[in-house]
């Protein structure tokens, strides 16, 4: 690899498709990225032969898109400069002993969601959505917050591109239900699935649907979201229903999965993992929803906006006096206990914990995070859900 503009320091990674180094430019003493494409290239203006090329060309800059700086073309290769980041999100989640905070994962997540976004808007998705392509530049100085980009733009592809599209894309774990059960019909809503799963692996340090092969991994996800119906099964385009037959799951509740996310957190996810993609949640919708209000407003929301209290923003207006009493009370006297929403949702009976064991219950659940069991966490989220809906 030779470039006149640029001195080549160290190779940073490798793909299937290229090699990546850290560089410098000669003269700017500024440092980037560089990936040389192994395929050959004799015409650099040939639109079927760079994706990437053919990205900057299509799709404006955004801050939470990689950025294309140049493009060399040297002994029938592509090489493009690019900025350069500190890690990928992978590498990040790795790194680390504990999982990323709420807050932090929906700074990450709000970032992912913002440049998916600008590529739907263009007519682009992306296709191979995982934490590897996720890049991560560090906070500097005080209160500054972590720069995130998707990269790697190699599967990119037109959403007015006629089906059925490449059948065998995206990375297993992160592939969306219509990739695994229809030969290539597909379209962005997959990429909003792959950005539920690294949002998932982001608090929890886990991947969400780690399966061996394609018939496993309908398994683990009708295992969360239960075994589909016939009539679900039917909309899927080109998809002979009579031969599937999975095993019945019954749907699991994503507060037992994940007993520390925050309502409007939880309501996020489902959306994004919502079965069949008519029914999921588009990038351009998830930018408005209400759990990234404070990253939008630039506000902090507090500990009871996040509750399950304000995820149905209607409240009962029929309840009795003596219970609007004993709830106003509660409200009025923090140090005495934390309610729940079972609180405004019953009719009849108001629930609460005192502070004593709710913060007995706190640490039970931050505990769950270091079991490597997850039969006997699930089992222990089961008993601590009871023991929150019991009067």
């Amino acid at each position: 690899m030779s470039m006149k503009y640029y001195k080549i320091l160290e190779k940073i990674g490798e793909g299937a498709f290229s090699d990546v180094y850290r560089v410098r430019d000669r003269v700017l003493g500024t440092y980037f990225a560089a990936k040389k494409l192994r395929e050959e290239c004799d015409n650099i203006d040939d639109p079927l032969l760079c994706s990437e090329v053919n990205l900057i060309k299509q799709v404006p800059s955004h801050p939470n898109l990689l950025t294309i700086v140049d493009v060399m073309h040297y002994g029938n290769r592509l090489t493009l400069i690019m900025e350069l980041m500190d890690m990928s999100l992978h590498d990040f989640i790795r790194t680390r002993k504990r999982a990323l905070s709420e807050n932090r994962a929906r700074r990450f997540i709000f970032q992912i969601i913002s440049g998916l976004d600008h590529l739907h808007r263009h007519g682009i998705f992306h296709r191979d959505i995982k934490p590897e392509n996720i890049l991560i530049k560090l906070a500097q100085g005080v209160e500054k917050k972590e720069l995130v980009q998707l990269g790697d733009f190699g599967t990119i592809c037109r959403i007015d591109e006629q089906s059925p599209r490449a059948a065998y894309i995206a990375t297993r774990w992160y592939r969306a239900p219509e990739c695994l059960l229809t030969m290539g019909y597909y379209g962005p809503k997959m990429d909003v699935w792959a950005v539920g799963c690294c949002f998932y692996e982001m608090i929890t340090r886990q991947p969400l649907f780690p399966g061996g092969n394609e018939v496993h991994m309908l398994d683990l996800i009708h295992g969360l979201l239960g075994t589909p119906s016939k009539a679900l099964l039917e909309k899927f385009k080109h998809l002979n229903v009579g031969k599937l037959e999975f095993r019945k799951h019954c749907p699991e509740d994503f507060r037992l999965l994940l007993p520390l996310l925050s309502a409007y957190g939880l309501d996020m996810l489902k959306k994004t993992l919502a079965y069949h993609p008519d029914q999921r949640i588009s990038a351009a919708r998830l930018m408005k929803h209400v759990y990234f209000e404070d990253v939008t407003k630039h506000k902090k929301l507090s500990k009871f906006s996040l509750s399950f209290q304000c995820l149905d923003k209607g409240f009962r207006q029929s309840e009795s006096v003596s219970e609007l009493g004993v709830m106003k009370g509660l409200k009025d006297n923090p140090k005495l206990s934390t309610w729940s929403r079972d609180s405004i949702a019953s009719a009849h009976i108001v629930h609460y914990f005192p502070n004593e064991g709710q913060s007995a219950r706190n640490r039970t659940l931050e505990r769950l995070w270091d079991m490597n069991n997850t039969v006997e966490k699930r089992n222990l989220c089961k008993q601590i859900h009871s023991q929150r809906n019991r009067p």
